[in-house]
């Protein structure tokens, strides 16, 4: 037995310190009310990134709440969310009292908000109270509504914009 030991714990070292090495590595990660801003580096291409969410994993245990994040993409800052439903389904997000910002699911199941329209929706994150999602499926089921606050946005979004510096991560348009 003791010559089969030392072997073992040889061959389980080789395998399993590569794997753990393998895994995301955090390097930030804080809740800001609704919002969390999380920053990790890829243990593949040993890039960093960062993301800005709502609401935050802590508050979504079961996973079927809506989700919305912030997304740096080719041409500039992007709003995305996985409200639940079907693809073509009709979205609707919504800060207080400001005109709709209507989209559809895509393919995915993921809406979409860019260029323009993806700014003025965080003009009014930044001066609102409130967010609300609203799902409304195809066929005439419940529609449903994400509602998330907005008092600590800004300072999640600061933090965020100070986490891409601090951690250097490369945005798609610094290529």
């Amino acid at each position: 037995m003791k010559r089969i030991l030392p072997p073992f714990l040889f061959l389980v070292a080789v395998l399993l310190v590569p794997t753990a090495a393998q895994a995301a590595f955090v390097l930030y990660s804080h809740t800001f009310g609704d919002w969390s801003v999380r920053c990790w580096r890829d243990p593949f291409s040993g890039d960093n990134s960062c993301s800005l969410t709502a609401p935050p994993p802590i508050l979504n245990t079961t996973g079927e709440r809506g989700f919305i994040a912030l997304a740096e993409e080719m041409y500039g800052l992007a709003i995305w969310a996985l409200p639940g439903g079907e693809p073509g389904a009709h979205v609707i997000l919504q800060v207080d009292d400001n005109p709709d910002h209507p989209t559809q699911l895509d393919i995915n199941g993921r809406a979409h908000w860019r260029g323009e329209e993806a700014l003025d929706i965080i003009d009014e994150f930044i001066s609102g109270d409130t967010m609300r999602l609203n799902s409304l499926p195809i066929g005439g089921a419940p529609s449903l509504v994400e509602v998330v606050s907005l008092g600590t946005f800004l300072d999640a979004l600061s933090t965020y914009q100070a986490k891409l510096l601090t951690y250097s991560v490369k945005l798609p348009q610094d290529d």
